[in-house]
């Protein structure tokens, strides 16, 4: 198959060859979020949030790393950096601060879309006639 002819023709251009497999790999992980983002950005339900429902095993997958790391007292910016594209979010930054693996589940709990699936919000009560 050539690539050349399709959209994704050009993502390795710039890249100097021999082409190692991790470079391949990364430049395809790196074009395949772009494209998931844009169809994210532009979809409507209940498109919108089967894609989000996809995205959720990457953020656990990353919020994981991230505990494993701080138990193991490692750097969590470094962390961040192995973590997935596609399961980065807003508040990633905030679960750098945390210290100890209780900071950082309390943090998982309270800032991230992740706390929505282990403890949902209450129904909204029934308005009484």
């Amino acid at each position: 198959m050539h690539l050349a002819s399709t959209d994704y023709g050009n993502f390795l251009q710039n890249e100097p060859s021999p082409l190692a497999t991790t470079t391949i790999a990364e430049k395809c992980t790196e074009k395949m979020v772009e494209e998931f983002k844009y169809l994210r950005a532009h979809a409507v339900e209940p498109l919108a949030t089967f894609l989000d429902y996809i995205t959720y095993s990457y953020m656990i997958d990353n919020v994981i790393l991230l505990i494993t790391g701080t138990l193991h007292e490692r750097d969590t910016h470094e962390l961040i950096d192995k973590c997935h594209p596609l399961g980065l979010f807003e508040a990633m930054a905030t679960l750098c601060l945390a210290s100890n693996t209780q900071e950082l589940f309390n943090s998982v709990l309270v800032d991230t879309p992740l706390g929505q699936l282990t403890f949902p919000s209450p129904p909204c009560p029934k308005a009484s006639k």
